[in-house]
């Protein structure tokens, strides 16, 4: 077995006398890897529906609760009402740019300490320099690689609780 591939494990438990069972489900990443995702809440801000299911499929996989938004003004939306552990944001958005939408996070002392990553095909260095300076915590262009966005998000989100109270 590879390092990419996964293992679901899924057992039943039997109760004598019950028509149901109970059931318990595990996900295994690869050998030798921890679950560090395991009830981690990801906002995929993503204009492209296609592009978004294939990444909501991918990180419930592996073991992440997804949340969605399909343009900038929805997604400050959905970080208000579900406080995300990590935000995936692409920059060419609707109604409000990822730029615009990771600005205003960052500059935010609610939010300011939720991971954000930039996710977008917008490859070039004048491009990864504004990401910086909106404050994104990473940049990723498409089309991606599988285990460095995996491997991204699994150091982003085991950082320190990232919503801020205050």
């Amino acid at each position: 077995m590879g390092n990419n591939d996964g293992v679901v494990v899924i057992v039943l438990f039997g109760v004598r006398g019950r028509n149901l069972p109970l059931t318990s489900f595990f996900l295994v990443r690869g050998w030798g890897q921890s679950v560090m995702s395991l009830g981690k809440k990801i906002l995929i801000v993503e204009d492209e529906p296609d592009f978004r299911v294939a990444l909501r499929m991918r990180l419930e996989a592996n073991g992440y609760d997804i949340i969605e938004a399909d343009d900038g003004v929805r997604g400050l939306d959905a970080v208000r009402q579900q406080n995300p552990d990590l935000i995936i944001l692409d920059v060419m958005l609707p109604r409000m740019n990822g730029f615009k939408v990771a600005r205003l996070l960052k500059y935010s002392a609610k939010y300011k300490n939720v991971p954000l990553m930039m996710l977008t095909v917008m490859s070039q260095e004048s491009d990864r320099k504004m990401g910086r300076e909106v404050g994104a915590d990473a940049y990723l262009t498409k089309p991606y690689q599988p285990q460095e966005l995996l491997d991204t998000i699994s150091t982003l989100v085991s950082r320190q609780p990232a919503f801020t109270s205050s």
